[in-house]
């Protein structure tokens, strides 16, 4: 693993060598200089590698070796623990000289310059309060932290899983703030990164662990590292489609140097897929690691699409501009693929629909209604972050708060009705003597602490109330409003808050504590007050929620903030009793069904068993009418 680090460190130095002051003059950006544009690189590049084989290893444990009956990690699943924690600290302490080196080279200056200034500390911590790049790798230190110290106590294959989310995000960042999240069309761009990003970290590090010599279950285990491999390669294939597409422009492709590493990474990605395709997956990882040189040394420089353009405040903060005022048409027909959650939602409909076919081909039932809601629930997610309520909630408050309630009152009513969890583990076959597959990891994790404690009727319950007031009426909205990735952490939370309240209610997938049915009827009144108290503060707050990017962004048909915040709060206020109506409709169905198959088993008992108390209750009314 170290020979694969030192060929990316070199590469990513001599690619870094030769890009200049050019493309930086191009788009009128100070150049910092060679060797602080080195320096930047190479901890960097560091911080990247350490990433991938940190996320790497975790992946590898979790897909690639074999769980005990426990669902504890096996002997090789630890050893791919192992790895995340010996890299971990590494991608730390490089994730804060990144940090540094970011922050400063924004600033028009070198690292070694804060040696030199009165307070050191302080000029940083000013710096790095205004530099996204920076703020990026503080928070990849701060999660390459978490997971160094947690990945000691972890032997389960649940515990693991977190580990690697929380790598997932720390991969992510970097890329969100670099080339991608900036200039026109950054929503795809940063969309794309998150694939892209994922995949090649996933690539190398599964690759790498493939090294050396051992033998139990090393034919199964490539077998699976070969699969897992091939899924990266595809996120990599199409997140780098998307990216070299909005950020080199043809003209751009041979005659500059960003253009051309762009190139070297297209020959780089075929020689990965051809190993992958071949089985040589070290072979795949080495070619990841140089390509991961290559991303690196594109990073620190501007992109040709950027060079002699203008762009309007509406493409610089969202992207994209807006066709003009919003109208049902331009609603229904203005639609902004959201490259995250639009392919999500699309990939969710296609697997949900694949399992019910399973089950249907083999001559088990599957009810119709389940499907159609499940696939409802997709289609509203797809709506709403892809069609004009997803590209207006970007940029106007009235929208967002429309976007907010139907990815967490209504897409996630569906989806919770649609029972995803319990036709996974009907269609997926067990692993018997083999490796464990989909159906053991749903049960792992649906049955792990975290997600018992947080699928808690009281916890639900209070995330889904705390939520609302702790994003609108804190600075975290006004931050989060600013940048797509904030844009994305927002859909995130609002679905996994609102599917996580509706299990507890309506669910019937396993996993959740289940309360009676009157207890979830009370737990679903409970919220409604809260509810629509928020929509009154929202509605009556004279302080504009997130402000300050509203006037930035000044859009011409907004031009009165207060006004739209009050139809905000309008929105939350009534949009609140809609899905109550299907929720309500579903728990007591679901409590008509509990209580027919009470009685059935009741009278299958009596039918079967005696029952003296009966008997001599019956013996006493004989007697009665044989009396009279």
């Amino acid at each position: 693993m170290s020979f694969l680090f030192l060929i990316g460190l070199v590469a990513a130095v001599a690619f870094a060598a030769r890009v200049g002051p050019g493309p930086y003059l191009a788009v009128q950006v100070p150049y910092p200089g060679t060797e602080v544009l080195l320096v930047q690189v190479a901890t960097q590049f560091v911080a990247s590698f350490a990433g991938a084989v940190c996320l790497g290893g975790l992946v590898f444990a979790l897909c690639c070796t074999r769980p005990n009956a426990k669902m504890r990690l096996g002997p090789r699943g630890y050893a791919g623990l192992r790895t995340a924690e010996r890299a971990s600290p590494l991608w730390a302490v490089s994730a804060l000289f990144a940090m540094v080196t970011s922050a400063t080279v924004q600033a028009g200056r070198a690292p070694w310059d804060l040696l030199h200034v009165e307070d050191p500390v302080g000029r940083l911590v000013s710096l790095v309060s205004v530099s996204e790049r920076s703020g990026a790798w503080l928070v990849v230190a701060v999660l390459a932290t978490a997971v160094a110290a947690l990945s000691r106590c972890c032997l389960g294959w649940a515990s693991c899983a977190g580990l690697a989310w929380l790598s997932v995000f720390a991969v992510v960042a970097p890329w969100m703030t670099q080339n991608a999240g900036d200039g026109p069309n950054h929503d795809w761009a940063s969309g794309a990164a998150v694939w892209t990003s994922v995949g090649l970290a996933v690539l190398v590090g599964v690759g790498a662990q493939m090294r050396g010599d051992w033998t139990q279950d090393r034919a199964a285990a490539q077998r699976r590292a070969r699969r897992t491999s091939a899924v990266a390669l595809g996120m990599v294939a199409a997140g780098s489609a998307v990216l070299g597409a909005l950020l080199i422009p043809l003209s751009a492709m041979p005659s500059t140097w960003y253009g051309q590493l762009g190139l070297a990474a297209a020959v780089l990605f075929a020689l990965a897929a051809a190993a992958v395709f071949f089985g040589k997956l070290t072979v795949a990882a080495g070619a990841g690691v140089v390509l991961l040189a290559v991303a690196e040394a594109m990073s620190v420089q501007p992109a040709p699409a950027f060079a002699g353009q203008r762009f309007s405040v509406p493409e610089l903060l969202l992207g994209f501009d807006f066709p003009g005022a919003p109208t049902l048409w331009r609603l229904l027909s203005a639609w902004r693929f959201d490259v995250v959650f639009g392919t999500l939602a699309v990939l969710l409909a296609a697997a949900y629909v694949l399992g019910a076919a399973r089950l249907r081909g083999r001559g088990d039932a599957w009810s119709p209604w389940r499907t159609l809601s499940f696939l409802f629930g997709c289609a509203l997610l797809l709506l709403v972050t892809s069609s004009g309520i997803g590209r207006y909630a970007s940029g106007q408050f009235s929208y967002h708060m429309i976007s907010h309630m139907g990815l967490n009152m209504f897409a996630p009513v569906f989806l919770v009705l649609g029972a995803p969890v319990t036709l996974l583990l009907r269609a997926a076959p067990t692993a018997g003597q083999h490796m464990a597959g989909p159906r053991e990891w749903a049960l792992a994790l649906v049955h792990a602490r975290l997600v018992q404690i947080l699928a808690h009727p009281l916890v639900a319950v209070g995330l889904f109330v705390v939520s609302l007031y702790g994003l609108y009426f804190t600075p975290v909205f006004g931050l989060l409003v600013r940048y797509h990735w904030g844009h994305l952490l927002m859909t995130l939370h609002f679905l996994a808050i609102g599917y996580t309240y509706y299990w507890a209610i309506i669910g019937v997938d396993p996993g959740a504590r289940r309360l009676p049915h009157l207890a979830r009827l009370g737990m679903l009144f409970a919220v409604m007050p809260f509810h629509a108290f928020f929509g009154v503060a929202v509605l009556s707050d004279n302080e504009i929620i997130g402000g300050d990017f509203y006037r930035w962004l000044a859009l011409p048909w907004v031009s009165d903030l207060a006004s739209d915040q009050r139809v905000a709060g309008a929105v939350a206020w009534t949009s609140g009793e809609i899905p109550i109506v299907f929720v309500v409709g579903a728990l007591l169905y679901q409590w008509a069904g509990a209580d027919r198959r009470a009685a059935s088993r009741a009278d299958r008992h009596a039918a079967d068993y005696e029952d003296a108390e009966l008997d001599a209750y019956n013996h006493m009314l004989q007697k009665l009418v044989e009396r009279g």
